[in-house]
């Protein structure tokens, strides 16, 4: 064993006099959670730039995190030749890695800007925001492009009768049509007929058709092609610094300060890479790859998906829809800082949520399902983060973002609701230290209202959560962002900085034990490396029987809410083998409901699925649709939809969607629901069709007839009055049971990309979503034409191509 003095000391809440602190004092997380009990006995005067020496004890062989590469994805890089990363040789531990390399790169989406076919050359160019990193011979898929026809005012974009170019292709040039600019633009081919009608933009009629213009307000949906990651990091001093990402890193590193004290260090600055979080976590599982797994892998993140608790249309709350608060309050007003500053109103604390990301968590999953150890920060919402079948957990609301669009989401739920990283909360550096002397003048004396110790209070907390960590008055010195000559003081407050001290503390298990899988890791850190002592947050049991004054007592920001009151104990010696753990099963307490109400979840804990009694069921077929588009966004099943009104707001927006796809699915005719030779009989003289023919077209081309409405109007003599039977091939919009097989499944596919565009706005999952789409479509189209026996004489364009220079007709 070997030991190191660390001058440090826990301070209290008032302690924050700028001029009163010892911005020389070190990590007192390392010494809180490398002893059992609380080790600090007394807190600093608060004008006290006092510390006191504690003996910090670790393994000569293992305990600085030898042979562990630690992954810091944080905001922006830090300064790259700061000593207190260096090797006794001088040498830095900080790798600078060009992700690039990886044999395997991970695809990202980027947006384009141009989309422009040419018919008479059969191709197509995309031009891309950045440098697409493509070869001549890869494979690219353009989703999300425009169908015709587009039109905006004279001009036209996408005219009608111009094909469908969604789908995958073969990259055949780099450059454009004219061959320029071949790093962001590149060219496919596609067969298209010469005589197709072209753009007509400015009055002037072009020879391509413009698929897409980002300058067009006309065109909402930006199309995106996933392209090979190819980004190149820059380490040097020039590169944009932040002193989040300083202090992260230090926390867990730094020579003097961190726990990993010798382990490697990589950084993926999140700025450098365009903020595609879906790059985030397939580097480190490709890089963890091709090492051959020959050492640990550590990722640290400190950071989640904010969101405003703002611009309120509904809370869902324990099964209960409530558009009021606190006796008929506007959410409105509940949500106005002028109105209530705290924001406790009984279905949150804070006027900001972790938002539930369910494409990265599935990424993440993928990472730590191939070794890849993940310590995340919990957040400092005031929140609970609960798990699946948490009375909580699918709390959620309904808002308007700051375009004016709606948005949902799920407000008691961790970012990262994954299966295996280790969630870290913040222990206070504040704790009960037996004064019971009050003093109202300088150096103020106070008693403390809590026993022993207890989390911060912005900190989340929850079933989710695993462990509480020093996270409150981490003080030190960083280099400026700025000038890196110079040091900076900072103080702070916040899960970002527990997080990394407990991933400094893993880098040492995972030094000594270093076959650990995650999930074993996690049952550590949740389970046995823990102090003797718990935490003293209040527990309280909850009451879902307030209406629309919500919890207030459950969800106080100093109660335990469901929480594992566990504070970080790990025993100097490493002497427990963490990769001998055989259950790594996560238990978690159930809560029942003090006055459970009638119309409440389950007292069990579970969260029960409402049910409508008014007899209006929706089909088994329909349900199963449901539950695939809920299945690509992460979420659990339903076992029913018979009432929207009383669904997850996720649910319901999955039915209208669902419904939306249907229609314009069918909308594009179909055999299936073409019907041919129908009759119509006028009744006093009007004609009369059902609501659900979406489209017709009289047989007689000598007749001019629209639909408005259930009705027929005559175009030629302007009247509604038919004196004989006209006879039509029509549109019928089925229900969905009555569909065929081949056309639920692509329709349930295309309402789920869409449907996670809008709940969570994954580039990633929307292409993966993408691929099983065009699939679907292809076997669609096949069965379609196979059913009706389809020809290419069958179209009108094909036939009348074939007929050219022929002195016969062959139509």
């Amino acid at each position: 064993m070997a030991t190191r003095t660390i001058n440090t000391a826990r301070l209290g809440r008032l302690h924050i006099n700028q001029n009163a602190i010892n911005y020389d004092m070190g990590n007192w997380g390392l010494i809180r959670h490398t002893s059992d009990s609380n080790p600090f006995t007394t807190m600093p005067d608060t004008n006290s730039t006092s510390l006191s020496s504690y003996t910090y004890t670790y393994d000569d062989s293992h305990g600085q995190g030898e042979d562990v590469d630690i992954i810091f994805i944080t905001s922006r890089m830090i300064y790259t030749g700061n000593t207190e990363y260096q090797n006794s040789d001088g040498t830095s531990r900080i790798q600078q890695y060009q992700w690039n390399t990886l044999n395997n790169r991970p695809t990202t989406l980027k947006d384009v800007t141009f989309i422009i076919a040419k018919p008479t050359t059969d191709r197509i160019q995309v031009n891309v925001l950045g440098s697409h990193g493509l070869s001549v011979g890869d494979s690219i898929t353009l989703s999300g492009v425009a169908t015709a026809p587009v039109v905006s005012g004279s001009d036209t974009y996408i005219p009608s009768g111009s094909p469908d170019i969604n789908g995958t292709y073969t990259v055949t040039a780099l450059g454009g049509h004219n061959g320029a600019s071949p790093t962001n633009q590149f060219l496919v081919t596609k067969s298209m007929d010469d005589s197709l009608t072209t753009s007509n933009i400015g009055g002037t009629q072009l020879d391509l058709i413009y698929y897409f213009n980002h300058n067009a307000s006309v065109f909402t949906n930006v199309p995106k092609v996933p392209c090979p990651f190819g980004e190149t990091i820059n380490y040097s001093t020039t590169a944009d610094r932040s002193s989040h990402s300083e202090l992260v890193v230090k926390c867990a590193c730094a020579n003097n300060y961190g726990a990993a004290s010798k382990a490697n260090i990589y950084i993926i600055p999140r700025d450098q890479l365009g903020n595609d979080s879906t790059v985030f976590w397939a580097l480190p599982k490709l890089f963890h790859q091709q090492k051959g797994n020959s050492r640990p892998t550590l990722v640290i993140n400190s950071f989640g998906d904010n969101e405003e608790f703002e611009n309120l249309k509904y809370i869902d709350f324990r099964g209960n829809r409530h558009r009021t608060l606190n006796g008929g309050r506007s959410l409105g007003s509940a949500t106005s800082g002028s109105q209530n500053s705290s924001h406790e109103t009984g279905f949150h604390n804070h006027d900001q949520y972790r938002h539930y990301r369910a494409a990265d968590t599935a990424l993440i999953n993928e990472m730590t399902a191939a070794g890849v150890h993940h310590v995340v920060s919990a957040g400092n919402a005031k929140h609970k983060l609960d798990v699946s079948g948490g009375i909580d957990y699918n709390n959620a609301l309904l808002k308007s973002d700051n375009v004016g669009a709606a948005f949902s989401s799920y407000y008691n739920r961790a970012t990262y609701d994954t299966n295996h990283s280790i969630t870290v909360g913040n222990l206070n550096s504040w704790f009960n230290d037996g004064n019971n002397t009050i003093s109202d003048t300088i150096p103020f004396k106070e008693v403390c209202p809590y026993e022993g110790e207890f989390t911060n209070p912005t900190s989340n907390r929850g079933a989710r959560v695993d462990c509480y960590v020093a996270g409150t008055k981490i003080i030190t010195k960083i280099p400026n962002p700025s000038t890196h000559t110079a040091l900076g003081n900072v103080v702070q407050d916040g899960t970002s900085f527990s997080c990394p001290i407990l991933g400094g503390l893993a880098a040492l298990v995972l030094s000594k034990y270093p076959t650990t899988t995650p999930a074993q890791l996690r049952k550590y850190f949740r389970d046995v490396a823990v102090s003797s002592v718990t935490l003293s947050d209040k527990v309280v049991q909850p009451d879902n029987s307030k209406g629309d004054y919500g919890d207030r007592d459950y969800m106080h920001h100093n109660t335990s809410q469901n929480s594992n009151l566990k504070i970080t104990y790990v025993n100097p010696a490493l002497n427990y083998d963490t990769s001998q753990i055989s259950d790594t099963t996560i238990t978690y307490s159930t809560e029942t409901y003090v006055t459970p109400s009638s119309s409440s979840s389950s007292s069990s804990g579970s969260s029960s699925v409402l049910t409508s009694t008014d007899g209006n069921t929706m089909t088994t077929q329909k349900l199963k649709a449901i539950n695939s588009m809920l299945g690509h966004i992460g979420e659990s099943p339903v076992n029913s939809i018979s009432s929207t009104a009383a669904l997850p707001v996720s649910v319901s927006t999955a039915i209208i969607i669902l419904d939306e796809i249907s229609t314009e699915v069918q909308s594009e005719g179909w055999h299936f629901n073409t019907e041919t030779g129908v009759k119509y009989t006028p009744t006093d003289g009007v004609i009369t069709i059902s609501e659900d023919i979406i489209q017709f077209d009289p047989i007689d081309t000598s007749v001019d007839v629209v639909q408005r409405g259930t009705t027929l109007f005559d175009r030629k003599n302007n009247t509604t009055t038919f004196t004989s039977d006209l006879t039509v091939n029509q549109m019928r919009l089925l229900a969905w049971d009555s569909l065929p097989e081949v056309a639920r499944r692509y329709i349930t596919l295309k309402a789920s990309r869409v449907f996670q565009g809008r709940i969570i706005g994954s580039r990633e999952l929307e292409a993966l979503i993408a691929r099983d789409e065009y699939v679907a479509r292809a076997n669609l189209l096949e069965a379609d034409g196979s059913t009706s026996d389809q020809t290419i004489f069958n179209n009108y364009d094909t036939s009348s191509r074939v007929g050219i220079n022929r002195n016969y007709d062959i139509s």
